[in-house]
């Protein structure tokens, strides 16, 4: 049986050493708790949502949104009842109704739900759900993108409190209430944040935006700043301002920081 929580700890690892990061630091800019870290390569095993923040952290693929895809096709390809799954793989008939109401168990609970209905579907079955489990589909992708745009846009200022150490592109954009294309030009044309590409992923550390940010301060109207365009004379170089790019599309803040897990 595939052992996930070990796999999450040998990634935590070999991404510490490989940055030469301090465990205890990794774990206060996370999740408030120094020894979060120590704890977890000590053989804890964390629930999903933990996991999830620690993959993106490091820049691989989250473990909640695809197990939650696999029991969805696992039920509608087998056509089995939730609560019989349920009681059969973890002995708790309620397992997968809390599951789709958002529960995040610990990883080795995921471990056993996977391996059962592996056990249990045949192998055409088994290939029919890893398919529909492959990506997540369209419609929910947009429902998530606008209840976080919502969630962003009520409370501005809570997400501003949580800034992670590092976004992607698509996060940045959102926060900076800009188009990724505004970015993409940035980053071939020069005048942006400075970003990092590692595994063929852009990120953006917080440091070198608020600095940015900082730079880009303007005392009035008339002062440039140090802005990209400020060399064009007249209000052309106000047209051209990236910061009133007609493609921007004002969205939400930057999601927010992760709790220890319990």
């Amino acid at each position: 049986m595939t052992d996930s929580a070990q796999d999450l700890r040998n990634a935590v690892k070999a991404f510490i050493e490989r940055r030469k990061l301090s465990p205890t630091r990794v774990g206060r800019l996370l999740f408030g708790n120094p020894s979060f870290i120590r704890v977890l390569l000590g053989g804890r095993s964390p629930r999903v949502d933990t996991a999830d923040r620690l993959l993106d952290f490091i820049g691989l693929e989250p473990i909640g949104p695809r197990f939650r895809r696999e029991v969805d096709a696992y039920l509608a390809v087998t056509r089995a009842k939730a609560t019989a799954v349920s009681q059969a793989a973890v002995k708790n008939r309620s397992f997968i109704g809390r599951l789709q109401k958002g529960s995040s168990p610990r990883l080795k609970t995921v471990d056993r739900m996977r391996a059962w209905m592996k056990r249990n579907a045949s192998t055409e079955q088994w290939r029919m759900i890893e398919v529909a489990a492959r990506e997540e589909p369209r419609a929910e992708q947009a429902g998530s993108e606008d209840a976080a745009s919502a969630a962003s846009e009520e409370k501005p200022v809570q997400a501003a409190e949580a800034k992670p150490l590092f976004w992607t592109v698509k996060e940045l954009a959102k926060v900076l209430r800009m188009s990724r294309c505004t970015l993409d030009r940035y980053r071939t044309d020069g005048g942006g944040p400075k970003y990092r590409k590692t595994r063929g992923k852009v990120l953006y550390a917080r440091a070198d935006v608020d600095e940015w940010l900082k730079r880009r301060g303007r005392s009035s109207t008339s002062d440039p700043g140090d802005d990209p365009h400020s060399d064009r004379k007249g209000s052309s170089a106000e047209k051209e301002d990236p910061e009133s790019d007609p493609r921007e599309e004002p969205s939400g803040d930057s999601p927010a920081s992760p709790e220890e897990d319990e």
